[in-house]
């Protein structure tokens, strides 16, 4: 099985280089755009950081105007990869005020309309070279495939037999090239955590058979405190918490800011809320923010999803059961929305 991190692009992707300074709790980077669109930006850099994290981005557009998005990084390009953009990162947009979003979009569409005219006038010097799309020799599209054990027993078994050897064979058809980078998520048998390991494709193997089809793959970074992380993990089902706690903070600062960028989002609010029940142990806090995102929007689901558990630890069962009964509502209308416009 795997889960793959998807690039689907709704809007065009514009060659476009505009400064834009990058906030993590890890410091601040000032870079620069390869293209840009409606709903992201690609951003070079030597030192992307991880897939799936959220950061503060401020672009500094033409004149002087300033945008400040939230943006979770949705796809890498490494330094060793063949591609015309270079190394960096593709941001999906994640949250941003209205204003900033009219602004945005207004300047994404000033470019788009400029881009088409100059398609339509043949004449127009180096067009076809300015409007060609993107094209990757290689692209970085991070897969992630998970490895899911029976019990304890058999992870103790794959760390014996792959973890102690640096590396293992994924059986799939999903085959990638050598060189390329790609993730294994251990799921536990019992909490059902992930632990990810980052590995590199060393030997690809098409069959037939099917069953020596797949790819060889080393992991990366393992050294002895990571194999001490993932033995523990193995024993425990939890990640170890060195590194688990300093993502936590920087998760919770990125979400707070979120929601103060744009504090009329149910999705913003729903994430902060989710966070706060699951990380913080916090259902209080969480509840406050669920409950404004469904003042917000009264059918978002994935808010009424939360109050549940939330309302069951603050012991206000009744509460819980109703959260329960409006969810069923809401997806029976929705499957009922969906088999009507088959």
């Amino acid at each position: 099985m795997y889960r793959k991190v998807k690039n689907q692009r709704r809007y065009r992707h514009i060659e476009y280089s505009i400064p834009v300074i990058l906030t993590t709790s890890g410091g601040v980077q000032k870079l620069v755009t390869h293209n840009i669109s409606r709903h992201g930006a690609f951003v070079l850099t030597d030192s992307p950081i991880a897939l799936r994290q959220l950061a503060n981005l401020e672009f500094q557009l033409p004149g002087g105007v300033r945008v400040n998005v939230m943006g979770r990084v949705a796809r890498l390009v490494m330094p060793d990869d063949s591609a015309p953009t270079g190394p960096g990162m593709g941001v999906d947009f994640f949250s941003l005020t209205n204003n900033a979003k009219k602004i945005w979009n207004d300047f994404c569409l000033e470019l788009e309309n400029a881009r088409s005219e100059e398609e339509d006038d043949p004449m127009a010097p180096d067009a076809t070279l300015k409007t060609k799309p993107i094209r990757r020799k290689s692209p970085r599209y991070i897969l992630s495939f998970l490895v899911r054990m029976r019990d304890k027993d058999r992870m103790r078994e794959f760390y014996t037999r792959n973890i102690s050897r640096g590396g293992m064979f994924l059986n799939t058809p999903l085959l990638r090239n050598e060189g390329e980078d790609l993730e294994v998520l251990l799921i536990h048998p019992d909490t059902h955590q992930e632990y990810p390991i980052l590995s590199r494709v060393i030997r690809v193997e098409s069959g037939p058979p099917a069953e020596h089809e797949g790819m060889g793959v080393e992991f990366l970074g393992l050294d002895e405190n990571t194999k001490s992380r993932i033995q523990e993990f193995i024993e425990t089902g939890i990640r170890g918490q060195s590194d688990d706690e300093e993502s936590d903070r920087e998760l919770m600062e990125l979400l707070e800011k979120a929601v103060q960028l744009d504090p009329d989002s149910p999705r913003t609010r729903t994430a902060f809320g989710k966070t706060l029940l699951v990380v913080q142990e916090d259902p209080l806090a969480a509840v406050k923010h669920l409950e404004h995102a469904i003042a917000i929007d009264p059918d978002y689901l994935p808010a009424h999803q939360c109050l549940p558990l939330a309302y069951a630890l603050l012991g206000e069962n009744d509460k819980a059961m109703e959260q329960i009964r409006t969810i069923r509502r809401l997806q029976h209308s929705m499957k009922r929305e969906a088999d009507g416009a088959l």
